[in-house]
């Protein structure tokens, strides 16, 4: 019952995204899109071995494009999670690159300076998307603020219920 509670709130946040504020958002976030893929351009499209920099550095590529595409379609909150994965595949491919060069392995002297370029370029472009996210969802949760209400007196009967399950288990 809490599970599908919570996502009622998540379906009401959701559909109460207005088609003018993602309207709005869209034109914007193309010029973001191009950002993001301009900022991992120069990643690898393919790696070398699973635990090579390349490898996570196509991988950052690929969440990188992602964002971009999820940006293009509207959807913030796809584009959040893939920038997010994006930056988190940069740190492995940085820790990879420096494992290299320590193991002396490395095949491109260059690993540092490519990973350095696309977080710096591509940090400011997922708290662009995180911003816009969050204002997205507080216009929809203003709203849709009956609808919440309602959720949230929902959820205290179902605490009531729990509590009175509790008493019943411990009376027995």
């Amino acid at each position: 019952d809490h599970a599908a509670g919570i996502g009622n709130v998540e379906q009401t946040l959701k559909g109460a995204g207005s088609e003018a504020d993602i309207k709005a958002l869209s034109e914007e976030s193309k010029k973001h899109a191009q950002s993001v893929r301009d900022a991992v351009k120069d990643l690898p499209s393919i790696g070398g071995g699973s635990d090579s920099w390349s490898s996570k550095g196509a991988a950052s590529r690929e969440h990188g494009e992602q964002m971009a595409r999820s940006l293009e379609q509207g959807n913030p909150a796809d584009a959040v999670t893939s920038g997010r994965n994006a930056l988190q595949a940069l740190a492995e491919a940085k820790r990879a690159a420096q494992r290299e060069r320590w193991m002396g392995t490395a095949r491109d002297d260059d690993a540092d300076k490519h990973v350095e370029d696309a977080k710096k370029k591509l940090e400011p472009e997922v708290r662009w998307a995180e911003k816009q996210l969050e204002q997205l969802r507080k216009k929809a949760a203003e709203r849709s603020a009956g609808q919440l209400g309602q959720h949230g007196e929902d959820e205290d009967k179902m605490s009531d219920r729990m509590q009175q399950l509790a008493d019943k288990g411990r009376d027995r």
